[in-house]
């Protein structure tokens, strides 16, 4: 049974209190994991405004179903975890450090590199990231 399935059969059911009703609405959304996390903020991304949106901490949330729906990353070839994002029936895989770069790291010089503070491949919060060119790359 889904989230979505789950909130429609307790729209139907009269039989149980208001208190009730918001506990299991509590816990639906529990399951669905899309509560903000403390300090969360959250920002479209660009591309897929009204589809997708990112978080500081990298969480990415989909709109794609009646309900939101926080996704699960994969991890590429060399460690980096990404996501895949769709759009008119294109799909594009992304790596979600660089999404999270992209809509909370000012970058005003335009540099081409998202670099990892502490070589963290898997750290997705912005805190821990910052935009560098070739030449300011750590090996």
């Amino acid at each position: 049974m889904t989230v979505k399935e789950a909130r429609k059969i307790l729209s139907e059911i009269d039989t149980i209190t208001e208190l009730e009703r918001e506990a299991i609405n509590f816990i639906l959304t529990e399951l669905n994991g899309t509560r903000n996390l403390p300090d969360e903020k959250w920002r479209d991304i660009e591309g897929y405004e009204g589809l997708y949106q990112v978080s500081n901490m990298g969480r990415i949330k989909s709109f794609h179903k009646d309900e939101p729906r926080i996704l699960a990353p994969g991890k590429s070839g060399k460690g980096y975890l990404q996501i895949s994002l769709s759009k008119n029936a294109v799909r594009n895989r992304v790596k979600i450090h660089i999404l999270v770069a992209r809509a909370f790291i000012p970058n005003p010089e335009n540099k081409p590199i998202v670099h990892h503070k502490f070589g963290n491949k898997q750290d997705r919060q912005s805190s821990q990231s910052t935009s560098v060119c070739n030449s300011q790359r750590e090996s």
